[in-house]
């Protein structure tokens, strides 16, 4: 892969250069339900919130295998963060959400406590040009703690979604996630407090109940509370770990079916590899699809063939005989690498040599500038004296004995 910033599959940099659009931008006015979905170029691919996973850099990495002229069709979401210590904790936000030099701030009570220019510019985290669009995820279970977190990304983002899918034993423990699923009121609380109150619209990602019935009434729930769409995760709370079996499609289908005929709806779940993309969304009737562990294994998986034709002129994409191949981890890894150097530490990456391919004559780094010239010794110098460990030759003549 050549040095520079990340190409996109067409050879263009699918993130522009940076804008000097200062914070806060300009209001937006808010839709909701479908028509904000079609205001977002209704994209139909999306990113899954993974806790630790899906954060700025994997996401460009993410969308630099699609086409420059492709990337309003994928939809990204942050990993999910915990509303009560991001409304609590600056510490918490400058880690986790990074839009700013001075990370995500409250508006400012007046203009004496606002931030200067070069504090306010766009960073990292929701920048207008290359982190778009983007959904910011919560866990909470207090509707004032979801507001205010809410609050402080909302300038940046253009959704904030409600994690109602986290099935794992920190989430039971803390009464987030699938364990509000026997809390209908408070959940609906939740989401009909940024309803009102936010700029941006709420979402929500679910999963599955024991029967088609009760995750019809548990979606009509979310969508009466003001969820702009809801995104369903085939498998029920008790699929994980070694029990995580397989997600039920047809679920999602039924909803499909018998929710009203605007609702958005993102599938999730059985998504492994490029192919099932087309075929979860036949069979569900899904507006778009949503991919964790496949990206995870593959951040190529929402490239199509296209980029994968133009990943093999580059080496980046090797394919076998029976045609079938993927993406290099060497190549995926210098384009992490890459993206951490651009827009992290904003500088250029590193000049690296072409990758090796079978049949490429390999070239070798120049590395004249920082090694150190070889040590000679003057031909007019004397050879060193033997030392008493050396060995004379056989044919030498005795020592002389003083």
């Amino acid at each position: 892969m050549a040095s520079g910033p990340p190409l996109s599959v067409d050879g263009n940099s699918p993130f522009h250069s940076r804008s000097s659009s200062s914070f806060p931008p300009a209001k937006r006015k808010k839709l909701t339900g479908r028509a904000f979905y079609e205001s977002i170029k209704s994209p139909k691919y999306i990113l899954a919130p993974m806790v630790d996973q899906s954060e700025f850099a994997w996401r460009l990495l993410t969308r630099s295998f699609i086409s420059s002229a492709q990337q309003s069709s994928l939809l990204a979401y942050t990993p999910m963060f915990h509303a009560r210590l991001f409304k609590q904790t600056q510490a918490f936000r400058d880690h986790h959400f990074q839009p700013t030099r001075i990370g995500p701030v409250a508006p400012p009570a007046s203009s004496s406590q606002r931030p200067s220019d070069g504090e306010q510019m766009p960073y990292l985290d929701g920048h207008p040009t290359h982190d778009r669009p983007l959904v910011v995820q919560f866990c909470a279970n207090d509707p004032n703690d979801f507001l205010e977190a809410a609050e402080h990304v909302a300038p940046h983002c253009d959704a904030v979604d409600l994690n109602l899918g986290c099935p794992q034993g920190i989430a039971r423990k803390g009464h987030y996630g699938s364990f509000l699923q026997e809390s209908p009121n408070l959940i609906h609380s939740l989401i009909s407090k940024l309803a009102q109150n936010l700029d941006v619209p709420v979402t929500a990602k679910m999963r599955v109940l024991d029967t088609k019935e009760e995750t019809l009434r548990y979606a009509s729930l979310l969508l009466d509370a003001g969820a702009s769409w809801i995104a369903v995760h085939g498998r029920r709370r008790e699929q994980k770990g070694h029990e995580t079996g397989l997600a039920d499609w047809t679920v999602i289908r039924y909803l499909r079916d018998m929710l009203p005929t605007g609702t958005v709806i993102f599938a999730n779940g059985n998504v492994l590899g490029h192919e099932d993309l087309e075929r979860c969304l036949q069979v569900t009737g899904a507006d778009a699809v949503m991919s964790a562990e496949g990206n995870l294994c593959d951040p190529g998986i929402f490239a199509g063939e296209e980029g994968r034709r133009s990943g093999e002129q580059t080496g980046e994409f090797w394919r076998g005989r029976d045609g079938r191949g993927g993406w290099r981890m060497d190549a995926v890894m210098r384009r992490y690498l890459d993206i951490l150097y651009q827009f992290v530490l904003e500088k250029d990456p590193p000049k690296r040599t072409p990758l090796f391919t079978p049949g490429s004559v390999p070239v070798l780094s120049d590395t004249s500038a920082t090694s150190e010239p070889p040590k000679t010794t003057s031909p007019s110098a004397p050879p060193p004296p033997p030392t008493s460990k050396q060995t004379p030759p056989p044919d030498a003549p005795p020592p002389h004995k003083k």
